[in-house]
This record gives C-alpha cells, sequence and structure tokens, in this order.
C-alpha cells in the first residue's frame, strides 16, 4: 500500500500545505508522493480520494494516517489515491 501513488493537492491559496502534507506522508514511508495545486470544486473539509477498489485499502491507509476522511470518486482522474487539503 505505501508504494501506492498518492498526489496531495492544495485546495487553499496558502503555499506549502501540500508540499507538508507530502513530506509528512513521505516521512511516514509512502514512497510516490507528488504535491500539486487543486483546482477541482466540491471539496469543503479535507479528504482522501480513490477511484476504484484497487485503492481503497491504500486510501483507507492514508486516511488513517492524516485523520482525513476517505471518499470513492468514482470519476476522479488521478492514478492511485488523491488528497484535497483545504486548510
Amino acid at each position: 500500500m505505501r508504494g501506492t501513488h498518492v498526489t496531495v493537492y492544495n485546495a487553499t491559496r496558502s503555499q506549502g500545505l501540500a508540499a507538508s502534507y507530502a513530506q509528512r506522508l513521505t516521512s511516514a514511508g509512502y514512497t510516490s508522493v507528488d504535491a500539486k495545486n487543486w483546482s477541482g470544486y466540491g471539496i469543503q473539509s479535507s479528504t482522501v480520494l480513490y477511484n476504484g477498489s484497487a485503492n481503497k485499502a491504500a486510501a483507507e491507509a492514508v486516511g488513517k494516517e492524516l485523520g482525513f476522511p476517505v471518499m470513492q470518486t468514482p470519476n476522479l482522474q488521478v492514478n492511485g489515491v488523491a488528497v484535497v487539503v483545504t486548510g
């Protein structure tokens, strides 16, 4: 699971927020983590997203690590797991 690709998105205007969470995951042993800016909509609070059952266990592990809820999003266009940080 820690080898699953995780993209951490910053959904705020605070620079470096996604990078700080990405570093937290890297420090916890995740080996494929990116940090980017979120351009989507509809996320009200920090959430871990995944698009299929193959990524469910990894998403739940990331959610537990960060203390964020996990939600399946079938139309999510990422490879692996996405973390949207709202604050």
